[in-house]
């Protein structure tokens, strides 16, 4: 994906509208960045993301908890990035089949521990 940001494919220009590739590799250089920094498997980021889980997700449980205490509480960044992977691994659309009754808003429980 980052790749195909890099490039600049035609579409990707009209997308951002833009009329010049330099123009677009300028409005475009926040998300590379961020994309670098998730897939840089030596950035805070990459370190989380950039893996695979230990432990997959099971929706066979009632209840799901995230222990993100190893995250210090002054990086308010990196905590909300874990959270929102974390619920949204729990409700994306190709898992509700799996447990209909428990993919809703509410259906993880985040443990935060200090």
């Amino acid at each position: 994906m980052l790749g195909l940001i890099i490039e600049g494919h035609p579409q990707l220009l009209e997308d951002a509208g833009v009329d010049t590739i330099e123009d677009y590799r300028e409005a475009v250089r926040p998300l590379r960045r961020s994309l670098r920094a998730f897939v840089n498997p030596k950035s805070r980021f990459g370190r989380i993301f950039n893996g695979q889980t230990t432990h997959p997700l099971s929706l066979d449980h009632p209840a799901i908890g995230f222990d993100v205490s190893h995250i210090p509480n002054g990086d308010k960044k990196l905590r909300a990035a874990v959270m929102l992977v974390c619920w949204s691994d729990g409700i994306r659309p190709d898992r509700r089949s799996e447990r209909p009754d428990r993919c809703g808003p509410g259906s993880a429980a985040v443990s935060s521990k200090r």
